[in-house]
């Protein structure tokens, strides 16, 4: 079974730094030129960088980043079902999650 992996950037282990940010690039995953590739020939590749010293904290291909957020969609769905049904922010949670992964 998978489990979800919490990274946490709450400081950069080379600076101490806390400002840190998540970029996406695109990468082409064959050997393929650029006009002629195919939507199988793009990846999506997420980084943690820290703003301070520039360092990479850690990357995460499409499938993983997708493989983690179904992981969260099932926590809160388990999480949803042992809740009262008067509480109305975790099902606030779960409907903001669900909005921004469909925008």
């Amino acid at each position: 079974m998978s489990k979800l992996r919490i990274i946490d950037p709450a400081e950069c282990s080379s600076c101490g730094c806390t400002d840190t940010t998540w970029s996406l690039f695109k990468q082409n995953r064959s050997g393929v030129q650029n006009g002629r590739l195919g939507v199988h020939d793009i990846s999506v590749v997420m980084a943690l960088g820290c703003n301070g010293c520039s360092d990479t904290l850690e990357i995460m291909s499409d499938d993983e980043v997708n493989r983690q957020v179904g992981l969260m969609i099932e926590a809160m769905q388990k999480l949803m079902r042992h809740t009262k049904d008067s509480d109305t922010v975790t099902a606030e949670i779960l409907r903001n999650l669900r909005d921004n992964l469909a925008s």
